[in-house]
């Protein structure tokens, strides 16, 4: 508040009152008249009476002071807006209260309600009062305000860290049901260890909780095993690997193009496997045996090639080539040509040749096929008719007139097949 008199007011010291009550901090300005008589309101106890100082923390001659002031702050040549707009320095206690309010409202965001009255004013009021520093002033109650120190102690401590349990550690062996594994690698998914010559590993430093332990060594199927490790406790997990039977792989391909077909199912009749993106594929743990190998996918027709497994761990290599399921599904215009022919008066007769393909490149017949005749990019004519078993038609212009023609295909039909309702560029100079 920056305002005042040497007059008391029942009416203001009842709002501040209020406000104290109602949990505010009202800090007021002190005074300019160099005195230490009362200035209300800030002389009532339920505001935090500011005084200023200068730049070199000494109290400016016209700052007011006494046992009723609370605080202090800079006051003297502060930068800041203007009456009617604009920026520059003022000087007053006025200037130095709203370094407390500021200040006030950085405690409120941290302190709390320690005494239990629903309201934190008081707090922020006793922390904001309790460390200011003492520059060698009397009269200015506390001292000069310090923003720091009142935000420190207004934060909360830090929690106390949650004790760490102690680590405990997995170990145990890995054989092959009746003989150490050398070299193996072991995993809780996290930590690593190698077994040595004896088969033996420790994982260490393996906070408590529950593990998937997974043993994998060069030759045998990986094989894991669940454990519950407890705080500084030692975790057995012995593991036996069995010993991997011999692959089949290769790859699964296109017989048109060549190319990689993914996601193509492969299968020995017992175990079964996918292709990735580039066609290959393995299946694992195959005893031996001779087997029928079939691959399939979507859109293609399958195939099988019979193979014989000898021995474990062979690696037998079988590559399909499959053939597409062609479905004849779409028509198109696949050309249209012109040549002209006999006729009278130089007019010779013209003739539209209109060839159907359907998807596969198979000429269509039986299509009806209806065409427009432009010359000089007006219309000219329109017909329409069948293809024959050539999957063509030949449209007849009689005594055809000079000029350059084009023709579109407005409409193809024939029982089962869809038009593309592409027309193929086209045009003839008569």
């Amino acid at each position: 508040m920056s305002l005042g008199s040497a007059a008391e007011s029942t009416t203001l010291e009842n709002a501040i009152n209020y406000a104290w009550n109602k949990g505010v901090v009202v800090v007021t300005a002190a005074g300019n008249n160099g005195s230490t008589s009362a200035f209300y309101p800030a002389y009532y106890s339920a505001t935090i009476a500011v005084a200023a100082t200068d730049y070199v923390d000494k109290l400016p001659s016209w700052s007011n002071y006494g046992d009723w002031v609370d605080v202090a702050a800079p006051g003297n040549s502060i930068y800041s807006t203007l009456e009617n707009g604009g920026y520059g320095y003022k000087s007053g206690t006025s200037m130095a209260a709203p370094h407390v309010a500021g200040l006030a409202g950085l405690v409120f965001s941290l302190a709390a309600d320690g005494n239990g009255n629903s309201r934190t004013n008081d707090e922020v009021r006793a922390i904001i009062e309790a460390n200011c520093d003492d520059i060698g002033i009397s009269g200015i109650g506390g001292g000069r305000v310090n923003a720091y120190r009142a935000v420190a102690a207004a934060t909360p401590p830090a929690p106390e860290p949650a004790p760490v349990p102690a680590p405990g550690i997995i170990q145990g062996t890995v054989t092959d049901g009746s003989r150490p594994i050398a070299g193996a690698v072991v995993t809780d998914g996290t930590r690593t260890a190698i077994t040595d010559g004896n088969g033996c590993y420790s994982i260490i430093e393996v906070p408590e909780g529950t593990y998937m332990v997974t043993a994998s060594a060069s030759g045998y199927n990986s094989a894991s095993q669940q454990v519950t490790v407890t705080a500084g406790g030692t975790t057995v997990a012995n593991i036996a690997l069995k010993m991997q039977d011999s692959f089949i792989s290769g790859s699964v391909s296109d017989a048109l193009t060549g190319s990689a077909i993914s996601g193509a199912v492969v299968s020995d009749g017992v175990r079964t496997t996918t292709t990735a993106a580039d066609g290959s594929y393995t299946i694992c743990d195959v005893p031996s045996g001779t087997y029928t190998v079939t691959a399939q996918a979507a859109g293609y027709q399958s195939a099988s090639q019979t193979l014989t497994v000898e021995g474990e761990q062979t690696t037998a290599t079988l590559d399909f080539s499959l053939s597409p399921v062609l479905k004849i599904a779409t028509v198109s215009v696949s050309s249209i040509t012109y040549y002209a022919e006999g006729g009278r008066n130089g007019n010779q007769h013209l003739r539209i040749v209109v060839a159907l393909a359907d998807n596969l490149g198979k000429p269509v017949t039986g299509a009806s096929v209806s065409i427009g005749v432009d010359i000089g990019g007006k219309p000219y004519a329109s017909s329409a008719a069948r293809t024959g078993s050539d999957g063509k038609i030949i449209f007849k212009l009689n005594n055809a007139p000079s000029g350059t023609y084009v023709t579109t295909v407005e409409s193809v039909a024939v029982a089962g097949l869809t038009w593309d309702g592409v027309t193929p560029t086209n045009s003839f100079t008569k």
